[in-house]
């Protein structure tokens, strides 16, 4: 968090009586909500604990922006969401010359998957003198988004969520000033985002936390649901309002380019004042935090986003995976239930169109039935002969046995116009767990007689293993990756023949 004094305080005493009643599936997400996780995740980054990255072991004394040990706290994050079944995305952005990345993931909605709700934090750190621990200024922030991110991983939302990680916050809010400049060039639909930056701290216990709005009416909004949120799911924090908000920290980038947001902080400027004597500091350690203050304040931020992205009904059928691949001119669609009841089956729908808030573009192209009530794994599979060059997307809907009906998460795949050359395909299953397949195909140049190989390298550019080496005939090939004996996380596989070479990326979970 930076500091900045010009700002305007302005305290409400809420007396507001609320005809909000409480949604079960938010009250049990907040009683999942886990001190211990979160304190895990903060000892992690802080240096409190050794940390295996990318098969490594590292103790992080820093986070500072640019720095050797930011990069490894970046991977930590993405391999974190990896292993939550997301798809993570490592966004990089170039300030004064030097390469910073932001870090996110993606929460498709069921009803509206083109308008989204960010919750974020910055995971940079900064100390005046020394290593800088950073658990309060940020790994509070960045260890409640991560704990967001495992809670709602298993939960269905109607509009898009996504969970955004900061670099070069203290440099200068750059991470996310580039991500909301490049989300305004490009036309996202951001309904909100809430930023949360130091909420570990609570020095004299009175519970109070400053919610930061611009005088933006939907950040207004958002500001006025996590009141309710407080009041109706009985956070108890003491809120206290501030608009203007103060421009600290990663929400005035969004602030800037006209998207609502809020910002949550500990008591930072309050009467009175409750000002973290650790900050930037080699002693902003988690050993002093309120932990039961901190507990509460990732509540009240869970149950805002949960309320503005709007849980659905649970799924009666629980897919832990869905995934496309293209094998032999056709998709192959693969997914996997770990459990089912009254399950009728899966109507399996397609669309080529990219605006996919139109539901009425999609189309059925078949039917698999289903296992009616299990509880051990099911294996599921479905081919579309049916697809040319171009872009595709995929979903599940499920049937239960009285005709209700819920819809998966999209997929989406991408296929080529025709092959002329040598081609690497997508590995399937992609997430997997130990076994899975790669396609490429060797085209009519090749006399047969030509040397390739496919290898496998870790995120660092690590040759880990060869997967094949030889010689092969024209055409389509397939060949499989055993990855028993490694660690989950992001890898990339190369195809090599004597004048050329294709890489793509494949994550392993464990």
């Amino acid at each position: 968090m930076k500091k900045n004094y010009l700002f305007l305080l302005i305290i409400i005493t809420l007396a507001v009586r609320l005809s909000a009643q409480v949604d079960e599936k938010i009250q049990l997400l907040l009683t999942e909500t886990n001190i211990d996780s979160l304190s895990r995740t903060i000892n992690d980054i802080t240096g409190e604990n050794p940390v295996t990255i990318n098969g490594i072991t590292y103790t992080l004394l820093n986070r500072f922006s640019y720095s050797t040990y930011n990069d490894l706290a970046a991977d930590y994050l993405y391999n974190r969401l990896l292993g939550y079944g997301y798809s993570p995305v490592s966004q990089p952005f170039v300030q004064s010359g030097k390469t910073g990345r932001n870090i996110y993931a993606e929460k498709t909605g069921t009803t509206y998957p083109d308008q989204k709700f960010i919750i974020c934090a910055h995971y940079d750190d900064t100390s005046y003198v020394g290593n800088a621990p950073g658990a309060d200024d940020n790994a509070s922030g960045t260890a409640a988004v991560l704990e967001m991110a495992r809670l709602l991983s298993k939960q269905q939302t109607k509009y898009t969520v996504v969970f955004c990680f900061w670099d070069s916050e203290e440099n200068g809010l750059n991470g996310s000033w580039y991500f909301a400049r490049q989300s305004k060039l490009n036309n996202v639909n951001i309904k909100g985002v809430i930023n949360l930056d130091m909420i570990g701290w609570d020095g004299n216990n009175d519970g109070v936390i400053e919610v930061h709005s611009d005088n933006n009416a939907n950040s207004i909004a958002i500001k006025d649901s996590a009141l309710i949120i407080n009041n109706i799911y009985s956070v108890n924090l003491t809120m206290q309002t501030v608009i203007p908000g103060r421009q600290g920290s990663d929400h005035v980038s969004f602030w800037f380019y006209g998207f609502p947001a809020i910002w949550f902080i500990e008591d930072f400027d309050g009467t009175p004042k409750d000002f973290n004597p650790y900050y930037h500091s080699s002693n902003d350690r988690l050993q002093y935090f309120n932990l039961n203050y901190y507990l509460k304040a990732v509540s009240l931020a869970l149950g805002t986003l949960s309320h503005l992205a709007e849980l659905e009904e649970p799924f009666p059928v629980e897919l832990s995976s869905f995934t496309a691949s293209m094998i032999n001119n056709s998709v192959l669609l693969q997914w996997k239930t770990n459990t089912e009841t009254n399950n009728y089956g899966f109507e399996i729908e397609k669309r080529s169109v990219a605006n996919l808030s139109l539901n009425s573009d999609w189309r059925n192209i078949g039917f698999i039935s289903g296992n009616g009530n299990s509880n051990s794994e099911k294996y599921y599979s479905f081919t579309d002969d049916n697809v040319q060059a171009g872009k595709y997307y995929y979903r599940l809907k499920q049937y239960d046995n009285d005709g209700s009906f819920n819809y998966s998460d999209i997929i989406s795949i991408d296929i080529p116009s025709g092959f002329s050359d040598l081609e690497l395909f997508q590995n399937y299953p992609n997430p997997f767990n130990s076994q899975t397949m790669i396609g490429f195909y060797i085209p009519a140049s090749f006399s047969g007689n030509e040397f390739i190989s496919i290898k496998l390298y870790d995120v660092l550019g690590n040759e880990i293993k060869t997967i094949f080496e030889g010689m092969k005939n024209p055409g389509l090939h397939e060949v499989e990756l055993d990855a028993e004996e490694l660690s989950a996380g992001l890898y990339f596989y190369r195809l090599s023949s004597p004048n050329n070479f294709l890489t793509r990326k494949l994550t392993l979970l464990k």
